[in-house]
């Protein structure tokens, strides 16, 4: 993919951050929200700690992990799969990382190529871990394998000098960094710009606008 098309994709996802957002500041209702992401790993674990803080509970927010696999297009198709079962909800969030997965440009393929704006990935480059990081420093150096680490092990190598006590499928992190949210938010939003403008995406994450829609789901 050329730099001008990765840079037009990532303009198109911030303008439908902001469309949901003008969406939920309108809303008359709860809506109900289906979050799809990757199993047995800290993120399902986040967003449930997220949506109790929030007290989203009576929101209809459905989060599934495990029950989904692991790579992207797993993940995709389980969304794809619930959705057909039950296609009540307003919006559908499948938030898988691209790490060294060979199905992510597929399952970022297949989502984008659903019509209408309920359907949305959030992805982070190269994991998760990177919006970890966010919550304590901003930075735009690119994580890359080398030495047997993967550019997520270097990452979490990073975090772990913040935060050493962090590993895969941490429970509880949101008890424990929440109240440095809005400065993760700041500095995902300052990094991804940051790699828009680089024509690239390493790092990045667009957590911030799951997050923020969460947030704004609770201020109605």
């Amino acid at each position: 993919m050329g730099s001008d098309d990765l840079f037009h994709k990532r303009k198109a996802k911030a303008k439908t951050a902001r469309d949901l957002a003008r969406k939920s500041g309108n809303r008359e209702a709860r809506e109900r929200v289906l979050i799809v992401c990757e199993g047995e790993k800290t993120e399902p674990y986040y967003l449930m700690e997220i949506r109790e803080s929030l007290g989203l509970t009576n929101a209809d927010i459905v989060i599934c992990g495990k029950e989904c696999g692991s790579d992207p297009l797993s993940i995709v198709d389980y969304a794809l799969g619930r959705f057909k079962e039950d296609s009540g909800y307003d919006n559908v969030f499948c938030v898988f990382d691209k790490d060294s997965h060979a199905t992510y440009k597929t399952a970022v393929d297949k989502i984008e190529r659903k019509p209408g704006k309920r359907w949305c990935t959030i992805k982070s480059v190269p994991c998760f871990e990177f919006w970890v990081l966010l919550h304590f420093k901003e930075t735009t150096k690119p994580f890359s394998g080398a030495g047997g680490l993967s550019p997520c092990d270097r990452i979490l190598i990073e975090v772990r000098r913040e935060f050493g006590e962090y590993h895969k499928g941490y429970r509880g992190l949101y008890k424990l960094v929440g109240d440095q949210t809005d400065k993760a938010i700041s500095n995902a939003k300052a990094t991804l710009n940051e790699a828009q403008k680089a024509g690239t995406d390493n790092p990045s994450t667009e957590m911030h606008i799951l997050v923020e829609y969460l947030r704004d789901l609770k201020a109605q």
